[in-house]
């Protein structure tokens, strides 16, 4: 196996055995990286510093730029080349499977970000519904009733509760719901929401937080009218979903 695809090999277990746990895996990946054949059979040890060299110089650079550092580039009492291109192709195989490990980690954080965010749409579906559910027609209820319903849902949604979520969704808005996000904006504006308050220690993610809550929300009671109008629950769809 080549020293590269040892190297991701290290990284994936690294990433399946201790997750976003960096200290962990990191200390997981150097054990492996040390016992790996590209690094304790000499033929292949001098097959990954050589290869290394020509294909991966960055890393190759970077590994010998850390043998200096650490000391270990002279041979010792007792040692032979061998000793020191051992040492070398350990550095190049530990440094590549962290890199690949940081790579894995953050597509992984990426892919759930993006799934939490385009649940966004459902999320405002299922509240809309459920406001619709136990308030009725809009013709029953004041509007501000159904509105405070809909907000109190939304405050507690999973897509608000954290920064990163947040601004997904408001992305994802801009990119997927033009209609909805400029709503949202407007009223974040009219009611004096899009202003950080430094008395309150508020960054620019709080702004964030206050927009994506007026999406989810807007779109809600948009979901409310259409089911209040068109009297089409979601009975049917539910029932299946729970029999699936």
């Amino acid at each position: 196996m080549k020293w590269q695809e040892t190297a991701l090999e290290i990284a994936k277990e690294a990433f399946d055995e201790y997750k976003n746990d960096e200290e962990e895996a990191i200390d997981f990946i150097w054990e492996s990286a040390d016992g790996c054949e590209n690094v304790i059979y000499t033929a292949e040890a001098y097959e990954t510093v050589s290869d290394a060299r020509v294909t991966d110089y960055e890393t190759f650079e970077a590994a010998n730029i850390e043998l200096i550092e650490i000391g270990s580039d002279h041979i010792g009492k007792g040692e032979t080349i061998d000793n020191l291109i051992t040492r070398l192709a350990f550095l190049i195989v530990n440094r590549k499977a962290i890199d690949y490990y940081y790579s894995i980690l953050k597509e992984k954080e990426e892919e759930e970000e993006q799934e939490m965010a385009k649940s966004w749409t459902e999320t405002a579906k299922n509240i809309g519904y459920d406001a619709w559910l136990e308030l009725g027609d809009m013709i029953d209820n004041d509007e501000e009733q159904i509105r405070e319903y809909i907000y109190d849902a939304v405050e507690n949604c999973h897509e608000i509760s954290h920064t990163t979520t947040a601004r997904e969704v408001v992305f994802d808005a801009a990119d997927s719901d033009w209609g909805t996000w400029d709503r949202a904006h407007d009223e974040l504006v009219s009611n004096g929401g899009d202003r950080i308050n430094l008395q309150k220690n508020e960054n620019i993610d709080d702004v964030i937080n206050r927009l994506a809550f007026l999406i989810i929300a807007i779109k809600a009671f948009d979901y409310y009218e259409h089911f209040a109008i068109t009297k089409e629950g979601r009975g049917e769809e539910l029932e299946k979903e729970q029999q699936s």
